[in-house]
């Protein structure tokens, strides 16, 4: 197997889309304030109308800090 510029174009798309889906912890600390159940549902229905992971909640579903909430 070679790795060629077929290859390593088809590398960092699968990289972009995995980053696209998942998102980046650690950096959205401020998407929501408490547990609004209401804006949370619609991030949700963003993603299940278009298909695709809106980037800010994908931030969000990957950053622990951010989703919890004192009991």
């Amino acid at each position: 197997m070679t790795n060629g510029p077929k290859a390593t174009a088809l590398g960092i798309a699968a990289g972009a889309l995995l980053s696209g889906l998942l998102g980046t912890p650690g950096t959205a600390q401020s998407l929501f304030d408490g547990c609004p159940s209401d804006e949370i549902l619609a991030r949700f229905k963003d993603f299940g109308r278009t298909g695709q992971m809106p980037p800010d909640l994908g931030k969000w579903l990957n950053t622990p800090d951010a989703q919890y909430i004192e009991p």
